[in-house]
């Protein structure tokens, strides 16, 4: 099974994700990745930090921008380095990934998303959060029979922490 998040700006996604890893005692044990705003550039730029992955390479690469009111992707990124982190998770020893977030920016990245597709197939349970944001990537994940999504609310946020709680207590997870 595979879990993600989903919800308005600000409501508690990824907070709700650190709580509950944190709770349940599994957060050295997760693998993934999660995307950051990086506050000291002009240009609002977002970038993917791995969580408990090392490369060899630089591991905080820039993701997107917005700039005039329009988003843009850096394809380039996703295709080369996000592709190598997605594949780390695959084969690193970890029954937990986390994907925090997954959303427009990965919208030209073919490769990167036939990877995370991979990903959804394995055995592995993939934790996430997803941007509301329709496109055919976001419904490809959203409409999988495997895929199990969360409405997060600024109302309904304690009582998600709780059901995510349960769903991963009752996952036979093997670390």
């Amino acid at each position: 099974m595979n879990i993600f998040l989903t919800g308005g700006k600000q409501v508690g996604k990824s907070t709700i994700i650190n709580s509950v890893t944190n709770e349940l005692g599994i957060g050295e044990k997760t693998i993934g990745f999660r995307t950051l705003l990086n506050p000291s550039t002009e240009i609002r730029t977002f970038y993917i930090e791995p969580i408990n992955i090392s490369l060899l390479e630089n591991p905080y690469k820039d993701i997107g921008y917005f700039k005039d009111g329009t988003k843009t992707g850096i394809t380039s990124t996703f295709e080369d380095y996000g592709v190598k982190l997605l594949e780390k998770c695959l084969s690193e020893r970890s029954s937990i990934v986390l994907l925090d977030e997954v959303g427009f920016f990965e919208e030209g990245a073919r490769n990167f998303q036939k990877k995370l597709h991979e990903l959804l197939d394995s055995p592995k349970t993939v934790l996430g959060v997803i941007k509301e944001h329709t496109s055919e990537f976001l419904d490809s994940i959203r409409f999988r029979e495997d895929v199990r999504i969360l409405h997060v609310t600024l109302v309904n946020r304690e009582e998600i922490k709780i059901e995510l709680i349960k769903i991963i207590k009752n996952l036979k997870l093997e670390n």
